[in-house]
């Protein structure tokens, strides 16, 4: 390509391409951000999820359960998550399948942060 100068090499335009679809997949895009309620009802993302590569989730509140595989949670079958937990989910399979459900009495919030 004739390129000899480190420091031009951004300047291709494959290459600026490249790190342009690389800060992407690691989350260095655009984000967007909401607050869920999970109750005694199984409980999906919301439609923000589209297109997300990644999904920070910090917990409050009540326990929760959740499944990342498409099955429904149960107040006695799932992944367990308490309150001041995290769940990152960084594939687009567990984000379109993430499921969850209070486990107790008391709702847990989720506090989602979706990275594109």
């Amino acid at each position: 390509m004739g390129y000899t100068d480190v420091d031009n090499l951004t300047e291709a335009p494959l290459l600026r391409k490249l790190i342009e679809l690389m800060e992407k997949k690691i989350g260095m895009g655009t984000t967007d951000y909401e607050v869920i309620t999970v109750d005694d009802s199984v409980t999906s993302l919301s439609s923000k999820k589209a297109g997300a590569v990644r999904v920070f989730i910090t917990l409050e509140d009540g326990e929760i359960r959740f499944r990342v595989d498409g099955g429904d949670p149960t107040s006695a079958n799932g992944h367990v998550a308490q309150a001041g937990q995290s769940i990152d989910l960084i594939s687009p399979y567990e984000i379109e399948n993430f499921k969850a459900i209070r486990t107790g009495a008391d709702s847990g919030t989720m506090r989602v942060t979706y990275q594109y």
